[in-house]
């Protein structure tokens, strides 16, 4: 079963997304996003980590990862290890 960026929380009762509000750290993922490649062979993400990133102007974003993507702004993307050691997960299997 395929969980979904939404269903998150409800599949993974004891689990929470984690927060990253420090300002380095969160330009640092910015970058890295940014420089990822689309992911077109993947349908959906297969949650099993999920970031909330909040930045200072009061605004967040949604991070859901696998093994295979990241799901970030609505678009899947190749994943990565360089940005999950920057977030400091490894999506498990």
């Amino acid at each position: 079963m395929r969980i979904s960026c939404s269903a998150f929380e409800k599949q993974f009762s004891k689990a929470r997304p984690f927060t990253i509000q420090d300002t380095a750290r969160l330009q640092a993922i910015a970058r890295r996003l940014a420089a990822l490649q689309p992911d077109t062979a993947h349908l959906g993400v297969d949650a099993r980590a999920k970031a909330v990133l909040f930045y200072s102007d009061r605004t967040h974003d949604t991070l859901c990862m696998d093994q295979f993507i990241s799901v970030y702004r609505g678009r899947n993307l190749m994943a990565d290890t360089l940005l999950y050691q920057l977030l400091g997960v490894r999506p498990k299997e």
